[in-house]
């Protein structure tokens, strides 16, 4: 990250748990406080980050609330995400993480109010839509079907993270000419990070009873469950060819738009190594 980033991302991620702490919502000493901050700021590295260096490239500026305002977008998704997930967690961090998530998504909606045609709002709750569908859907381990009929597909790998192209949607007029390319990039570039991920924390997916891509397909092709990581192992060569598609995808997109991402070549190391540690070889 160099330094104008790093500055611009310490000051906003300190807003940010500021602004949360200061309305009651978290207390700045506790555990889950730092717990969250950790996993937000590596969201940002992940996502953010890179849709931050394509919006200066493309249109040639350095606004800081754009990265301020998407950051809240961000949070917002990891919080949703938390909450989700929260089935084993005490009622009264269900609370707090139900009214964190919602003070975001307020403080993002209140940004795009202000700096958009109302119009777009249409727009904005179809992504919101998606992305919320998709997290639901996931958590329905006793009757797959919809997810299975509905997500068991490549190209909807992406809608996990669908709300974070909304910002790529929002510079469509300003870059007409490269829309469809830089869409096309970070569909691949969100796939390749999700599906990763996906395989790099499939124990964990199992035992807290989630569907991803990788235990969809298995589940597709034995019409039960996976008990282990080792059952899923016979598909190691699918997931190569589909992640080392996904990069090619990228780069390709990359070339045609004429910059190449820090952030992206970082990003994608990062999950190799972890994946190498998994026995793929991508």
């Amino acid at each position: 990250m160099n330094l104008l980033f790093e500055e611009q991302f310490n000051s906003n991620i300190d807003i940010i748990f500021n602004d949360l702490a200061n309305v009651g919502i978290l207390h700045p000493e506790s555990k889950f406080f730092f717990e969250i901050k950790k996993k937000i700021s590596k969201s940002y590295l992940h996502n953010l980050y890179p849709l931050t260096e394509y919006y200066n490239y493309l249109l040639r500026e350095n606004d800081p609330s754009f990265s301020l305002y998407n950051l809240y977008l961000t949070a917002y998704a990891s919080f949703l995400d938390q909450l989700l997930d929260a089935s084993r967690v005490d009622p009264v961090r269900k609370v707090k993480i139900t009214q964190a998530s919602s003070y975001l998504l307020l403080k993002y909606f209140e940004y795009l109010i202000k700096t958009s045609n109302p119009e777009i709002v249409k727009y904005f709750y179809e992504y919101y839509s998606k992305q919320t569908e998709y997290l639901v859907r996931e958590k329905e381990w006793i009757y797959p079907q919809t997810y299975i009929s509905k997500y068991l597909l490549k190209s909807k790998l992406h809608n996990k993270e669908v709300l974070l192209l909304f910002p790529v949607f929002l510079w469509k007029i300003n870059i007409s000419l490269k829309y469809a390319i830089i869409k096309k990039l970070f569909i691949n570039y969100f796939s390749f990070i999700l599906l990763s991920d996906d395989i790099i924390d499939v124990e964990s997916d199992i035992e807290n009873q989630c569907i991803t891509y990788p235990i969809g397909v298995y589940y597709k092709i034995k019409g039960k469950w996976p008990k282990h990581k080792k059952n899923i192992d016979f598909l190691l060569p699918h997931f190569e060819k589909l992640l080392l598609n996904f990069i090619q995808n990228i780069e390709n997109a990359e070339k045609d738009i004429g910059y190449n991402s820090i952030a992206v070549e970082g990003t994608i190391s990062e999950f190799r190594k972890g994946l190498s540690n998994r026995g793929y070889h991508i």
